[in-house]
């Protein structure tokens, strides 16, 4: 499990055929949230990203 605490911020590496590293990442931790990810479209496309794709913290 990762451990996350609300309000955290944390680096995600970002998969693609042009990722790369988001730093100061804001955690958001709730029972009611789900564990996901959300990209707006500018950064999504900067990164290449296609929905389903993987992030990583790091």
């Amino acid at each position: 499990m990762l451990e996350l605490k609300d309000g955290e911020r944390v680096r995600i590496e970002i998969n693609g055929t042009r990722g790369g590293i988001l730093g100061d990442t804001l955690v958001r931790v709730s029972p009611n949230y789900a564990l996901e990810c959300h990209l707006d479209t500018d950064e999504a496309n900067a990164f290449d990203f296609k929905s389903g794709g993987w992030i990583y913290v790091v």
